[in-house]
């Protein structure tokens, strides 16, 4: 007997459940298209790009792997670069990961003083939502914000 939650993928069977799909995709769709601008493209475009002798100003021309060859056999910054990419890679990424991890364990953890340390760590955010509003009640203030200045240059009242 088949149930209702394992039915393959296709076309939904009922009314509810077509528009129930397309408010999915619709949902999804800002992500896809985020991911799609603002990572597979530039990427592609990056990789491309580095097959070409190109300086901004004038069309790109394309070179093969020369790029590729000049970086790794006589470009003097190559060493160095791999080597302060490799220290990142195995330490500053795991370091900053174990000290997210211990912070994350410290303010979920029922100890002694984790008050504290909830408030240590969420202060600087409250605090700049806090002087956000601040900022925002003096702009738009009604008798001596700038915003109603402005628009009592051109006549408009504040409502």
């Amino acid at each position: 007997m088949k149930s209702a939650a394992l039915t393959l993928p296709g076309k939904p069977k009922s009314k509810r459940l077509r528009h129930e799909a397309v408010l999915f995709y619709i949902c999804i769709a800002p992500f896809i298209l985020g991911i799609l601008f603002f990572e597979l493209i530039p990427m592609l475009s990056s990789f491309v790009l580095s097959f070409t002798d190109w300086d901004i100003l004038t069309a790109p021309k394309f070179i093969g792997l020369q790029n590729y060859i000049t970086a790794f056999t006589s470009d003097p910054n190559f060493p160095i670069i791999l080597k302060v990419t490799a220290k990142y890679a195995f330490i500053s990424v795991p370091l900053r990961l174990t000290v997210a991890l211990l912070l994350a364990v410290l303010l979920n953890e029922a100890t002694r003083g984790v008050g504290f340390f909830r408030t240590a760590f969420y202060l600087p955010a409250i605090i700049s939502s806090v002087a956000a509003a601040v900022l925002w009640q003096w702009i738009l203030n009604p008798v001596y914000g700038p915003v109603n200045g402005f628009l009592g240059l051109f006549g408009i009242t504040w409502p």
